[in-house]
């Protein structure tokens, strides 16, 4: 444990198979947000001094850590690996870049947000990129004109991070660090363009928010639950031992977490369609579900969630929408009676 004399907050670096991580927390609400809780875990890669580092955080807290671990080690900075465009993870990467070089990768379908997360809020890039608006996500869940425009200032006010990247990937590659081969694998659902990184000579994966509980985190088509299903499923079947997830510590049995990550995401799945037999509006369906977590209209995460899964079961035929006095409201096409029954 290390402790930052400006913070106070005490930083804990743990060793992992490819090197050592930096560990980040994350808040439960936007509250909690304005101040240093919520920040990503950082991963640092190094063999023979040549170093990659997976997410850089944010806060100048961390941008001293990772300055004092460089230079204490005398190490070279190689490569720095963004696993999706959220502020907590691409924050300092562009000072590390002028402070000690190195290339900065991350996936294209990204772009868009990492170059500027204010673009969220412009529904016709979001359209011609991701073929969707995002508004009328936002209208389903309950969001207003008013709502969008006080998330938009918080956004600008307080998670405001963008980066230059040099090499936007739009297929799967491998990078060499002194003899290390890493793998950049596309495992999108918690963003378009999320990066898993995998070490086959130590079956390690750096799995970004990909392995965050709940996902997605924002609504479709930002978030969209059946990529985030095909990429938890694809990275089940591969042969790893150790998964560094984007928060939190690392986990020493990352087949059972993920296989208790699809079970609860398919309890989730479930839960919706059983609650949904009556007429539910997404925050009627947030209240049954996450009935402990407290609305927040700044940062709606099982809201969002929902969305995305409702978005999902609507595309699979197993729930429909109608509006009422401007309210969206969703039904089980099996509401003619009985219990849902999987089919």
């Amino acid at each position: 444990m290390q402790k930052d004399s400006a913070s106070g907050r005490m930083q804990s670096i743990h060793k992992t198979p490819d090197g050592i991580m930096i560990y980040g927390p994350h808040a439960q609400t936007a509250e909690e947000n304005k101040g240093e809780n919520t920040i990503s875990s950082i991963y640092i890669i190094e063999k023979d001094k040549n170093i990659c580092i997976i997410d850089t955080g944010r806060f100048e807290s961390r941008y001293r850590i990772l300055k004092n671990i460089i230079e204490k080690n005398n190490y070279q900075l190689k490569y720095i690996i963004l696993t999706h465009d959220h502020y907590d993870h691409i924050g300092n990467a562009d000072i590390l870049k002028r402070e000690f070089g190195g290339t900065i990768y991350a996936h294209k379908m990204d772009k868009l947000l990492i170059e500027n997360p204010l673009n969220i809020y412009d529904n016709e890039k979001i359209k011609k990129v991701y073929g969707y608006s995002i508004y009328e996500s936002w209208r389903e869940i309950g969001l207003g004109k008013g709502d969008i425009i006080n998330m938009k200032k918080y956004v600008n006010n307080y998670f405001y991070e963008s980066a230059n990247v040099d090499i936007y990937i739009d297929e799967e590659i491998e990078i060499d660090l002194s003899g290390v081969k890493i793998r950049l694998l596309h495992t999108p659902g918690h963003s378009p363009g999320s990066i898993s990184v995998y070490i086959g000579e130590t079956n390690s994966i750096y799995t970004g928010d990909l392995t965050f509980w709940i996902n997605p985190c924002r609504p479709y088509p930002i978030g969209n639950m059946d990529n985030c299903l095909q990429s938890l499923s694809r990275i089940q079947k591969m042969d790893i031992k150790y998964c560094g997830p984007g928060h939190y510590f690392g986990i020493s049995s990352p087949k059972d977490w993920i296989k208790n990550l699809l079970h609860k995401y398919k309890k989730m799945e479930n839960d919706i369609l059983e609650c949904t037999y009556k007429k539910k509006n997404i925050r009627e369906i947030r209240n049954i579900i996450f009935k402990k977590n407290p609305p927040d209209s700044f940062f709606p995460i099982p809201e969002n969630s929902i969305q995305a899964n409702l978005f999902s079961l609507m595309q699979r035929g197993k729930i429909y929408h109608i509006s009422e006095d401007g309210i969206i409201y969703w039904i089980n096409t099996n509401n003619a009676g009985g219990r849902y029954v999987e089919k």
